[in-house]
């Protein structure tokens, strides 16, 4: 009895120093899963989204320069000079580095080489920001401009200071303008007429009502009637003292032709002005050079001195849209956006590295046997088992400790139950626990 009863106070006295070492073990496993936890809120998960971001970003530019690289097939060295000056844009202005590329992009198609696409993109750009017109539709006006005129890459700057100036002193937009230009500069380039004094008439043409591609049609028609003026036009133009070539038989320049004009139709009335004008321009053109004719006084000084002084103007209208607050924000967004193209540029490497070896691994499995194939299916089967095993088996080892533990407490109390027989007990209660939960959750993965 007397041992029974030493046995009982000894596992009295374990039990409570088990309670308080589970007890300090709980403690210290909460504050760790806090921890860990915490610092996946506030540092894992944040940094494994800049990541994500980041990839997306760097991936996205380098899919976009290879397309780059693809349509004006540059050198090795061409294309890094435009992936830096792609990514200089990118950090410095509105435009993220991708949308740079684009406007890369877009030159290459209209066939502009490496040095004239690094020439045009950053005067588009500007020229885009300035106007807040799509980049893309920026970089086609100006390609078709460039041509159209015959002009180089190297006067973008000059060109889209024009277009720039044109819009903010007439009721025409970029859009608009550039429709226009797209009829008129392959004509006006052939018979000698400057964008500047194109822009100026479609200026006037748009004050009267009309744009797009109305007015470059318009005057198309007219110059068409000009370079090969019918019997009509010229007595029309004899009886005005209208004349359009030099001494040596070269177009004059439009204003000047325009101008004369002025001078004789200011003695006509409105009908001999309308018969004058369809004589020498033709029908469809009369309406649309009448207004570029009879424009106010105000509005031809206006336009002509839009169309003489416009140096820098599209970089200074560029600066005051990226000024503010809202401007910082997207210069910002442009500038995070460089740092994950450079981060990414890192990385890529080795991404690429795994991905050619998960490559190689499924390229290899797509090259076995179908009985191959059925057993790594079995394989994965078994494999998968094991998860809902090692769950039964956790949980019933779970069960049984605190069964353990609950015979001890009952074999601490009951003094006159020798220990061999708790022992039995609870191993009987512990493979009964074992079978009732492995029977449960069977059923339970059976119906799943």
């Amino acid at each position: 009895m007397p041992l029974l009863v030493k046995i009982g106070a000894d596992l009295k006295s374990f039990d409570q120093k088990m309670k308080r070492a589970t007890k300090d073990i709980s403690y210290l496993g909460s504050k760790i899963s806090n921890a860990g936890s915490t610092m996946t809120r506030g540092i894992t998960l944040p940094l494994i989204g800049v990541a994500i971001a980041a990839g997306k970003v760097g991936i996205d530019f380098e899919a976009q320069m290879k397309r780059v690289a693809a349509i004006s097939l540059a050198t090795e060295g061409d294309l890094q000079a435009l992936e830096d000056k792609a990514r200089e844009l990118g950090s410095t202005t509105m435009f993220s580095a991708t949308k740079a590329a684009e406007g890369l992009e877009n030159f290459a198609r209209a066939g502009f080489e490496v040095e004239e696409s690094l020439n045009a993109i950053e005067p588009s750009l500007n020229l885009a920001i300035a106007t807040g017109v799509e980049l893309a539709t920026v970089t086609d006006i100006v390609a078709s401009a460039i041509k159209g005129f015959g002009l180089e890459a190297k006067d973008t700057a000059k060109l889209t200071d024009l277009l720039a100036n044109v819009t903010a002193n007439s009721k025409t937009n970029l859009e608009q303008l550039g429709e226009a230009f797209t009829y008129v500069a392959p004509i006006a380039s052939a018979l000698g007429f400057s964008a500047e004094d194109v822009a100026e008439a479609l200026g006037l043409m748009a004050n009267a009502g009309i744009t797009g591609s109305l007015a470059g049609t318009t005057l198309r028609s007219a110059m068409t009637n000009l370079a090969k003026p019918t019997a009509e036009a010229k007595k029309a133009m004899k009886a005005l003292g209208v004349t359009i070539t030099d001494a040596e038989g070269n177009m004059l320049p439009l204003d000047d032709v325009v101008g004369q004009l002025r001078g004789s139709f200011a003695d006509l009335t409105k009908e001999e002005q309308a018969q004058n004008a369809a004589a020498i321009f033709g029908k469809r053109a009369m309406s649309g050079m009448l207004a570029v004719i009879n424009a106010t006084e105000e509005d031809i000084d206006k336009l002509a001195d839009a169309t003489t002084n416009y140096n820098g103007v599209v970089k200074k209208q560029a600066d005051i849209m990226q000024s503010g607050s809202k401007g910082a924000l997207i210069r910002l967004k442009s500038a995070v956006e460089e740092l994950g193209i450079a981060f990414t540029q890192t990385l890529l490497p080795v991404l690429t590295k795994i991905t050619s070896m998960f490559q190689g691994l499924v390229d290899m499995m797509n090259k076995l046997s179908p009985a191959q194939k059925e057993q790594i299916i079995k394989i994965a089967g078994l494999v998968a088992a094991i998860g809902p095993l090692l769950l039964v088996v956790g949980k019933a080892i779970s069960l049984f400790g605190k069964l353990q533990f609950l015979f001890s407490m009952v074999a601490g109390g009951i003094a006159g139950i020798s220990l061999p027989v708790v022992a039995v007990v609870a191993a009987i209660a512990g493979l009964v626990a074992i079978f009732s939960f492995y029977t449960k959750t069977m059923k339970v993965l059976e119906i799943v």
